[in-house]
């Protein structure tokens, strides 16, 4: 065999494509050890008990149907689709509102916060936090 066939085969051996990866509807509940779902990159990794393990980017799963996966997919698959426009639980400062009014304070009299302060003049300042998780699951 020539070289350059060596090469080439040694190539597309170590190298296989992206479809070569199980479809995650093909995956059972009993063989998987964790499924861990990544809200920034929006991607789910499904590690097997034998060692094996599969990420798939959200186009791969976009169209999966709930209840159609193992129920650890299902959850990863969920979580990372969405969106909470009303709290079940409402925030809350570590300490209350009184620790939330002395942090308050402790920002608006820093000296650089002072400058700005002062320059500005008295304002209504409105916040919205937006809360995201990254559950690392194993079911």
């Amino acid at each position: 065999m020539p070289l350059k066939t060596l090469l080439l085969t040694l190539f597309i051996h170590a190298h296989p494509c992206s479809d070569s990866i199980p479809s995650l509807l093909s995956f059972h509940q009993e063989d998987i050890d964790t499924v861990f779902a990544y809200y920034k990159t929006k991607s789910i990794t499904v590690r097997l008990k034998t060692g094996e393990s599969y990420t798939y980017q959200r186009d791969q799963w976009k169209n999966i149907t709930l209840n159609s996966t193992p129920p650890s997919i299902d959850h990863a698959i969920f979580v990372l689709d969405a969106t909470f426009t009303r709290v079940e639980v409402p925030p809350s400062f570590p300490g209350g509102p009184q620790a939330w009014d002395a942090y308050l304070q402790k920002v608006c009299s820093e000296t650089q916060n002072q400058r700005l302060i002062k320059r500005k003049g008295p304002a209504v300042v409105e916040v919205q936090f937006i809360v995201a998780f990254q559950p690392k699951m194993a079911m």
